[in-house]
C-alpha cells in the first residue's frame, strides 16, 4: 500500500514538473517574440519554478482538505 502512494505522489510531481516546464517554455516564446530586453531565459526558468513550488503548494492543501 506504501509503495502505491509514493508511486502515485512520484507520478503527480512528474506531472507537475511537465506542466512547469511547458509554462516556463511559453513564458520564454513569448518573450523572445516580443523581443522584450530583459533575459528571456532566467525569466522563464523563474517562471517555471514558481508555478512548480505554487503548484506543488495547492496540491498539499487541497489534500490536507480532503483528509479532514
Amino acid at each position: 500500500m506504501k509503495l502505491g502512494i509514493l508511486l502515485n505522489w512520484i507520478w503527480d510531481v512528474f506531472v507537475y514538473a511537465l506542466v512547469a516546464i511547458a509554462l516556463a517554455g511559453l513564458v520564454y516564446y513569448i518573450m523572445m517574440t516580443l523581443d522584450l530586453p530583459i533575459y528571456a531565459l532566467a525569466c522563464s526558468i523563474i517562471v517555471g519554478i514558481l508555478f512548480f513550488l505554487f503548484i506543488l503548494r495547492e496540491d498539499k492543501k487541497l489534500k490536507s482538505a480532503h483528509d479532514s
